[in-house]
Formats: C-alpha cells, sequence, structure tokens
C-alpha cells in the first residue's frame, strides 16, 4: 500500500505541481550528443508545452523515493506515469542530458532512472531516439544500460539501425555481450546471420556463445513473429528459424552442458517439432552414443509444452 500510495502521489503532483524548470531560457538542445536531429522538435516543445518537461522533471525528483519502496533494482516507469505521445521529446532529453550529480541521486538510483526512460522510450517505436541509443549502447559504463538501449534499437527493425549494433559489437569485444543480447529483439535476418556467426565463431568468448545461442531463442520466438507486427516480414523468421535449427542442433553434441541447456531453450522457441524432426535426422547420420544422445534431445523436444 506504501508503494501505491507513493505511485498516486507522483502523479497527482505530475499532474498539478507548478513550474519545475525556468521557460525564460529554451536549452541549447543540439549541444547534447544524439540530439542533433531533434533540437528543433524539443525547442519548439520547450515552448509551446513545456508542462511535459516539468512533468519528467518532478518524475526525476520522486524517482529515488519510488524506486527505494520497490523490490526490485529497476521500475517501470509505465507503472508510475502514462506514457503519452508528449512525455516522448522531454524522455529523450533527460536521456542525453541526466547526470546524478545534477538531482543527487545516488548511482544505482541513476542506472535504474536511466533503464527506466531506455524501457519507456523504446514503447514509442520512434526512429528520433536511435542516436541517443546508439551512444549508450556503445559505451555506457551500466551494462544494462547497455544491453537494453541495443534491444530498443533493434526493436525498431531497420537495417540501418541494427548494421550500427553489429558495429559497435565488433568494435569492442567488452561491448558485445550487452549488444548480442539486445539483438534477440532485432526480428530482421541480417540479426539471425549475425548472431549465428557469433555463436559458431572459432575462439569467442563462451559467454558470448551463450548469450548468442539464447538472443536466437529471442529473435525466433514464435509465438513473437505470429502477432501483427510482423506480418510484413514474417518469410524472414520462416527462413532465419530453419538456419538456427540446423546450426544449433549441429552444435549440440560438442558443446558443454551449460551451452546445451541454452541449445535446447532457444530449438523450443523457434519451433520444438520442427527442431524435433531435424535432430532425428542428424542422429541417423551418427553412430554410438552420438546418434543416442541426439535422439534424446528429440525425445525431449517432442515432450516440449512450447509448441
Amino acid at each position: 500500500m506504501r508503494v501505491l500510495s507513493s505511485l498516486v502521489i507522483v502523479v497527482v503532483m505530475m499532474l498539478v505541481g507548478g513550474s519545475a524548470m525556468a521557460q525564460d531560457r529554451t536549452p541549447d538542445f543540439e549541444a547534447y550528443a544524439g540530439l542533433e536531429r531533434v533540437a528543433d522538435d524539443l525547442a519548439d516543445q520547450w515552448r509551446e508545452n513545456h508542462e511535459a518537461f516539468e512533468r519528467v522533471s518532478l518524475l526525476r525528483e520522486r524517482f529515488p523515493q519510488v524506486l527505494s519502496q520497490t523490490r526490485g533494482r529497476y521500475a517501470d516507469l509505465r507503472q508510475i506515469v502514462n506514457l503519452d505521445d508528449e512525455l516522448f521529446l522531454p524522455m529523450l532529453w533527460a536521456l542525453a542530458s541526466d547526470g546524478p550529480q545534477m538531482f543527487g541521486m545516488d548511482l544505482q538510483a541513476f542506472r535504474a532512472w536511466r533503464v527506466g526512460l531506455i524501457q519507456g522510450i523504446r514503447t514509442y517505436g520512434d526512429e528520433r531516439a536511435a542516436p541517443v541509443l546508439l551512444r549508450i549502447a556503445a559505451g555506457d559504463p551500466h551494462g544494462m544500460a547497455r544491453e537494453r538501449a541495443a534491444a530498443a534499437v533493434g526493436a525498431l527493425g531497420e537495417p540501418e539501425w541494427i548494421q550500427a549494433l553489429v558495429e559497435i559489437a565488433e568494435e569492442e569485444a567488452w561491448i558485445r555481450p550487452q549488444i548480442v543480447t539486445g539483438l534477440g529483439d532485432a526480428r530482421r535476418s541480417q540479426t539471425a546471420e549475425y548472431l549465428l556467426e557469433v555463436a559458431t565463431r572459432p575462439g569467442e568468448e563462451d559467454e558470448t556463445v551463450r548469450l548468442a545461442v539464447r538472443a536466437l531463442g529471442d529473435w525466433g520466438n514464435q509465438w513473437t513473429w505470429r502477432t501483427t507486427e510482423y506480418d510484413g516480414i514474417r518469410g524472414e523468421w520462416e527462413k532465419g528459424r530453419l538456419q538456427i535449427i540446423e546450426v544449433l542442433v549441429g552444435m549440440y553434441l560438442d558443446s558443454p552442458r551449460v551451452l546445451q541447456v541454452e541449445i535446447l531453450k532457444s530449438l523450443q522457441l523457434n519451433g520444438a517439432g520442427l527442431s524435433a524432426e531435424a535432430a532425428r535426422g542428424v542422429a541417423e547420420r551418427e553412430e554410438g552414443a552420438r546418434g543416442e544422445a541426439l535422439r534424446e534431445l528429440a525425445r525431449r523436444l517432442d515432450a516440449s509444452p512450447l509448441d
């Protein structure tokens, strides 16, 4: 009840609160990296609908208190405030400009605030956010922020932005695990091809391989692909998941146990029935214990409830 009461207070204050920021001087939005393309839009909204910026400012001020009353390390902004269209640009500006020292947040609260902003901005599906999100994915010190930013960019579904994520992942090995994880939400054929390449790359870090296999399950999730959102590109899934199943079944026998667990999960998400059929086909070409291991994999896939 205390959490609910706090959230109600936040919403009420956001609706009736006074001016939290002076309106007499429009910020130099172009000075913030990633905002160059939307600087004019931000300036127009600052002058014409300053209340939206005030709402984000008040939410920011109250966020540490709200976070302290939740059980997790993060808080979903969608459960705190109605993310209507007018909040998109003010939230994007906050993501590009905020620092913990500006509002007295400790590091944990600041990281949670940024992750909350990223998740909130993702719901708009607005490509104007991509430059800011890519900068975060490419070098934010907080791994969860990098991962969620990559997922938000990938979810836009635009090949040019997905390619930008791939280039970021290839430039810096220390960033690659978070980018690979986020790419599971980038449901285009080029993503599946890249994740398969990472999963089978000689010398790749074991953890990155494991995350790539997991992301292939996210990418091929049949329940997600069957929503109307993907009607126009479902052919990419049909082709991509066949490639994924073939490669993952081929990897299974020679993978360590921890990776076999991830492979099984990904095969189930891409289609347990098709995966079982593929495993039996490979088993016919294997002898002894290897063939039996693949037949056991097929049996487990046949018994999967995820199909």
